[in-house]
C-alpha cells in the first residue's frame, strides 16, 4: 500500500482548502506535458438522507449513492472509496447501504455488491480481486471480479511499497521502487512550500506517479495538489496542476492512477464526482 508523509493532514484539511494557482516551476526537467483543465467528470447521483434513515428509506433509489445530510457542525457522510472494474467501470463505496455500487465507464448503474458491512476504501490487487477496508474498525475482506468472497491468502500483491519522506520545503524522497533506485522530487517556488508527498503507485512500463501538496502558508489555509509522473530514469515527464478540492466530505481514495488515466473522488451533497485526466 502506498505511504504518505505529510506535514498537515489532507484528510482532515479537505473540507477546508482552497485551490489557489502555482506560481513556481518545479526544478526537475521541464514536463513534455502540464494539463491542467479537468479531462472528464463522470457524475453518479445521490440519495440524501437524514441520519437514522430506516432501511426503507435507505432502499429507495438503488442506482444513486446514498448521502448522509449532517447537520451545522458535522458534515455530510457519504461515499469515500472507488476503485476501477477490469472493463473500465467504477466501483464506489455506499457505506450507509453496507455495499459496493457498480457503475459503467459513462456512469450507468449496473447493480451492486451487497457485501454487509460500510465500505469505506477498495483496492485491486494484481490478480483483478479486490481488497475492501471497512469504516467500522473491522479486518479487511476481499472479493473476486464478481464480489464474491475470497480468502486473503489467495489474494495478488497489490504493488511494491512505497515510502515517502519529506527531505526539505522544497524536496521529498520516494524509496521502495524496483528499479531505478530512489525518486528525488523536488518543487521550488519563492511563495509555496512543499507540506506533503504522496506515491500512486507505479505502472508496469516503470513510470512512478506521486501526488504533491504545496501552500503559500500564512494565516489562511490555501493549498493546491498536483500530479506528477516520472520516467523509471527519474525524469518529470508529465504534470497534472490546480487539482480541484472543493470537497463536502473528505475523500479517503482521493486520486488513483490506473492504465495511464489520473481519477479524482470528489464527494459532494448533491452528486458524488470522478474526475479524470490523461498522465500518459
Amino acid at each position: 500500500m502506498p505511504g504518505r508523509v505529510t506535514f498537515l493532514g489532507a484528510a482532515g484539511l479537505a473540507t477546508m482548502l482552497v485551490a489557489v494557482g502555482c506560481s513556481g516551476k518545479p526544478s526537475d526537467t521541464d514536463p513534455t506535458r502540464r494539463t491542467e483543465a479537468v479531462g472528464a467528470t463522470i457524475r453518479f447521483p445521490v440519495l440524501l438522507v437524514e441520519a437514522g434513515a430506516p432501511d426503507s428509506v435507505l432502499a429507495q433509489r438503488p442506482e444513486a449513492l446514498a448521502v448522509l445530510a449532517g447537520g451545522p457542525d458535522e458534515p455530510p457522510q457519504g461515499p469515500t472509496g472507488f476503485e476501477l472494474s477490469a472493463k473500465d467501470g467504477y466501483l464506489i463505496s455506499d457505506p450507509a447501504r453496507k455495499r459496493v455500487a457498480l457503475f459503467d465507464a459513462k456512469g450507468g448503474y449496473l447493480g451492486q455488491w451487497p457485501v454487509g458491512f460500510p465500505v469505506e476504501s477498495i483496492t485491486v490487487t494484481s490478480n483483478d480481486s479486490y481488497r475492501l477496508h471497512p469504516s467500522d474498525s473491522s479486518p479487511d475482506r476481499y472479493v473476486d471480479g464478481e464480489g464474491r468472497p475470497r480468502v486473503a491468502s489467495d489474494i495478488g500483491s497489490e504493488g511494491p511499497r512505497l515510502e515517502a519522506r519529506l527531505t526539505g520545503p522544497t524536496a521529498a524522497v520516494i524509496q521502495g521502487r524496483p528499479s531505478g533506485g530512489p525518486l528525488n522530487v523536488t518543487f521550488e517556488s519563492g511563495s509555496l512550500r512543499l507540506i506533503s508527498i504522496e506515491p500512486l503507485g507505479i505502472a508496469p512500463n516503470g513510470t512512478s506517479y506521486v501526488a504533491l501538496e504545496v501552500s503559500g502558508g500564512g494565516e489562511a489555509v490555501n493549498v493546491q495538489k498536483l500530479v506528477r509522473a516520472y520516467s523509471p530514469a527519474g525524469k518529470l515527464t508529465s504534470e497534472v496542476s490546480n487539482i480541484p478540492l472543493d470537497y463536502e466530505f473528505a475523500p479517503v481514495d482521493e486520486l488513483k492512477v490506473r492504465r495511464g488515466v489520473l481519477y479524482q473522488l470528489s464527494p459532494r451533497k448533491t452528486e458524488i464526482r470522478i474526475n479524470r485526466w490523461s498522465v500518459e
